[in-house]
């Protein structure tokens, strides 16, 4: 069995927990590292469920590994070794980002409306126009559009760049071509691994959570793998790795093992087929703002059924977080 089929079954059969629903106040929260960087010159360290958040005009440089940053909820940056960025707006209505070396993936799931997100490479800025997959090589000066549709502008009219194409960020731009195939790299394989991974943890919150209204889509913290994923607020929504996004309302098309060696039809209460909504005794811990700090500190989350009102209004100046 894959790693992630075994996790995928644990999931299916570990106790329900609270999964506290949490809103970004803005983008540039600090999800998950692999390896080594810096945040403003300072190393990025992860300690006592405390992360931290870029500010605008600080810099987050990856000196080995892979970094992962949470933008406007459903998007989400992508840094490997040598590379470096910028927040020049963290505004979730206006979020804007500078890639100042290396290369950066943006996957993005769900733009909301009201919301956007440009990156600027060199005196080119690029807004991200639909849900897709996007590649920039600051080095080269360069867009890969996998999945979607951005533009790009420059001295010149705005260009705009689709599915399958690649610009150089030059004078005069010329969008051509490119097999998506033989384009994919270390940075997008991580970024697909860390895609499934972060499926696995929303199909654990979406089960979780004891109300299927949602007003908004968000962060929703999952105890259960200790990190942050996004919640949609319509279920079934695809990504360009070809995983999907659900919610409390629409997660139960995803069935529990027949197989696990474990009935859970009795202990449910319901049929083998099914979320049961099992619950827990245990708490978990669930990172919230804190203001003054610019970090996310852990408070208790709630493993009690609460009220549909209670459960939908989040946090409104809670940014989200991190995971492993």
């Amino acid at each position: 069995m894959g790693k992630y089929a075994y996790l995928l079954v644990l999931i299916l059969i570990a106790p329900a927990v609270w999964a506290q629903d949490i809103v970004s106040a803005r983008s540039g929260l600090v999800h998950h590292v692999e390896g080594d960087a810096t945040l403003g010159g300072k190393p990025v360290e992860f300690s006592n469920s405390r992360f931290p958040i870029a500010g605008v005009d600080q810099v987050l440089a990856v000196e080995k590994g892979f970094v992962e940053v949470l933008l406007t909820p459903g998007a989400f940056l992508r840094l490997d070794a040598g590379s470096s960025f910028r927040l020049l707006s963290n505004q979730l209505d206006d979020t804007k980002l500078e890639i100042l070396s290396g290369t950066a993936l943006v996957e993005l799931d769900e733009l909301l409306k009201g919301n956007r997100i440009t990156v600027q490479v060199g005196a080119v800025q690029t807004a991200l126009v639909k849900n897709g997959l996007y590649y920039f090589d600051a080095e080269a000066g360069r867009l890969k559009v996998f999945e979607g549709k951005a533009q790009a502008a420059g001295d010149g009219l705005p260009l705009d760049v689709t599915k399958g194409r690649t610009v150089l960020f030059e004078p005069v731009m010329k969008a051509e071509k490119f097999k998506t195939k033989n384009a994919k790299d270390e940075l997008f394989f991580w970024s697909q691994e860390r895609a499934t991974r972060l499926a696995l943890a929303n199909i654990s919150a979406s089960r979780s959570i004891r109300t299927s209204s949602i007003r908004s889509s968000y962060w929703a913290w999952d105890p259960w793998l200790g990190m942050f994923t996004f919640m949609p607020r319509s279920g079934n929504l695809g990504s360009p790795f070809g995983i999907y996004w659900y919610n409390p309302a629409t997660v139960w098309v995803v069935f529990q093992p027949r197989n696990a060696g474990i009935d859970m039809s009795a202990s449910a209460g319901g049929s083998g087929n099914s979320w049961g909504g099992l619950q827990s005794g245990r708490s978990a811990a669930a990172p919230s703002a804190s203001a003054d700090s610019g970090m996310v500190r852990s408070t208790p989350a709630v493993s009690a059924p609460v009220s549909a009102p209670a459960a939908a209004a989040a946090p409104a100046a809670a940014p989200a977080s991190r995971g492993r």
